[in-house]
């Protein structure tokens, strides 16, 4: 959003229409769903960054334990529920009418009573255990204050914790910690892990390089310094690495509001304080997603880089957020940290303009050697050399000279801006290097790549911005019994917003091809599972990740291990090795068993519908893997 006075005047009508009305209406009306009245600890808070989405509400700690009541934070009633043994797990909806406002309870250990008996009743009529529902208002009424569950695990939850939303009339999760609730403490200022700088062009330099440099600032106190001025040149974005942290907990949590400032002139402000369902995945242009990738650094971007139309959050200048650096003058820069209890932190340092030379020799800052890498729309090649050395491009049958754009030491770096095209091949003085980068993937427009091995099909929203990759096959290893051919498509560290689909005809045919998937893979030894559908001799699968594949062909059914039998609870442990559990079903003396579900666990264990009546007769486990291998498991309970 740009910075101008119709959006201000906006914002601070939103402001006086929404926050102040909703946080005096929560001092009377809402009740902290944990505890009430009694101080509280959070193990997470809406906005920190997840690895593929924004968190969407607070996590409130339990101690470690399950069980914990949990009450309703206003009057209104139960218009969603779910059950599930991944995502929310237990989940529960209350619309409050009156607000405008709805509440989220996820990860409950068990509903209250009524809706437990409701909800099971359900389940046993549609033999089912993962069902969702959304009940009339008129079915669970609820007023403030009233115990709708008890706090748990389920899902994909790590932990005992409650994780609760508060939600707008347009089903967006808001902070409900700008709300006013008390038993919530918190003094600690964020804190600041590393900074970095980016080149955001061909033209641009740090240190009279191109590439991603990382800095330590010197931490005092709630201030954060970096010592030495930094010579920069062209477009340069800005990027940090920290998180926060509140009263009684260790856990690292988001900072929700972001300043960066250049001699005093704002050039951008975040504020995660909503955050769109429809645009979660928006997070992997928001962080920088290469540094996560690769490095499993969480660098935040304080500019906004192309797909980004995470709008909600921004305010920023004419250059989104980007040094725009021209000239010769030292600037000032600092970046402002706060949390929603208004802790402040700051990083201040320096960058002096410097105009880059023809012939440029730095060794000022260390750096990565990569033989050839693509950053943005950059082909990178680095050699050993002298700067006399020019190298020669080779596209579409015409030649381009070279010469090198910089040398640190004895490496020379050459830069190619791939919107010429991609070379065919490049010849420096010591080699013939061959661009990995096969295809230019283009964004905003539904894209199909055709080849005899593969066939790639894109959505007009599946690229936040036009990709280079390399797409090839080649066989890892053998087997007496078959062949594992892996193939790329991209790497893992370009994101993708939406999925693309893939068609591949293997070099070698599976001899199964029904119990034959597509597997995802990043170390060769782990797959995830991927599915795909067969037509004759190709198979065509989707993804929303780059990298690497394999076909692989599972022939082995689940495992069953009992955990308990007994004529009031059974429990046993399933698992599969490879493609996964897809289903199962339960039945004794001829009747199914509600079997409720915990993955973390491989773990399943009954509920009956009717707790007078003993479990007793012939018992009968199904399960199924993703692949429709099966696994019966039958014994007698005298």
């Amino acid at each position: 959003m740009r910075l101008n006075k119709l959006n201000i005047f906006f914002c601070a009508s939103l402001y006086l229409v929404f926050a102040t009305p909703l946080k005096a209406q929560i001092q009377n009306e809402y009740l902290f769903p944990i505890n009430p009245g009694s101080q509280n600890f959070l193990a997470g808070t809406l906005g920190e960054l997840r690895t593929s989405h924004f968190h969407a509400g607070i996590d409130v700690r339990t101690g470690g334990v399950t069980g914990l009541p949990v009450y309703a934070s206003a009057d209104g009633y139960v218009s969603r529920l779910k059950v599930s043994g991944t995502g929310y797990g237990y989940v529960l909806y209350v619309e409050h009418p009156k607000p405008g406002t709805s509440t989220v309870y996820a990860h409950l250990d068990a509903f209250n009573e009524t809706i437990a008996r409701w909800v099971r009743n359900e389940q046993y009529r549609a033999k089912k255990f993962e069902m969702e529902f959304f009940p009339t208002a008129d079915i669970f009424p609820v007023k403030k204050g009233d115990i709708i569950g008890y706090a748990g695990n389920t899902g994909s939850s790590s932990g005992p914790h409650l994780h609760y939303e508060l939600r707008d009339s347009r089903s967006r999760p808001i902070d409900p910690l700008r709300l006013g609730f008390n038993e919530i403490k918190d003094n600690i200022s964020p804190i600041v892990q590393m900074m970095a700088l980016k080149t955001l062009d061909k033209e641009s330099r740090i240190y009279g390089q191109f590439g991603l440099f990382e800095f330590n600032p010197a931490r005092s106190g709630s201030s954060y310094k970096v010592a030495q001025t930094i010579p920069v040149y062209g477009r340069i974005g800005i990027m940090f690495m920290g998180y926060d942290q509140l009263n009684g907990s260790a856990n690292r949590t988001g900072i929700p509001q972001i300043e960066l400032y250049c001699d005093g002139k704002k050039l951008m402000r975040i504020d995660i304080h909503a955050i769109p369902f429809n645009e979660n995945r928006q997070i992997l242009v928001y962080r920088d997603h290469s540094m996560k990738d690769m490095a499993n650094k969480s660098y935040q971007k304080l500019y906004i880089d192309k797909g980004n139309t995470l709008d909600i959050f921004y305010d920023y200048d004419e250059h989104k957020g980007e040094l725009h650096i021209l000239d010769t003058l030292t600037h000032n820069i600092e970046i402002r940290l706060q949390d929603v209890h208004g802790n402040q932190s700051f990083i201040n340092f320096s960058v002096k303009g410097q105009i880059p030379e023809s012939n440029i020799v730095r060794a000022q800052h260390p750096f990565r050697y990569a033989e050839q890498k693509v950053d943005g729309h950059t082909l990178v090649l680095m050699q050993r050399g002298e700067l006399t050395d020019t190298a020669m491009v080779y596209l579409k049958r015409r030649r381009f000279p070279m010469a090198p754009d910089f040398r640190v030491e004895n490496t020379l770096t050459y830069l190619w801006d791939l919107r010429r095209g991609i070379p065919d091949s490049i010849k420096t003085s010591s080699k013939t290097i061959i661009p990995q980068a096969s295809i230019m993937i283009p964004s905003g427009r539904q894209f199909r790549y055709y080849h005899s091995r593969i066939e790639l099909s894109f959505q007009k929203e599946s690229l936040f911005d036009s990709a280079y990759i390399e797409v090839g096959s080649f066989f890892h290893k053998k087997t007496t019994s078959d062949s594992l051919e892996y193939f790329m498509i991209g790497e893992s560290s370009i994101p993708l917003f939406r999925n693309f689909s893939a068609t591949v005809n293997p070099s070698v045919m599976p001899p199964n091809k029904r119990k034959t998937s597509v597997y995802s893979t990043n170390n060769f030894t782990r797959f995830s599972y991927r599915g795909g559908q067969w037509d004759n001799n190709k198979i065509t699968f989707r993804s929303t990740e780059f990298g690497k594949f394999v076909l692989l062909t599972d022939t082995i059914p689940p495992e069953i291990r009992v955990a308990n039998i007994n004529r009031n609870f059974l429990a046993f442990y399933i698992s599969d090795r490879l493609s996964g559990i897809k289903d199962y079903d339960l039945y004794v003396d001829g009747e199914w068993v509600l079997m409720n579900h915990d993955p973390k666990r491989n773990y399943i264990y009954s509920e009956k519908i009717d707790d007078n009546k003993p479990f007793k007769g012939k018992l009968e486990l199904k399960v199924r893997d993703m692949v429709d291998n099966e696994k019966i498991y039958v014994t007698q309970i005298p």
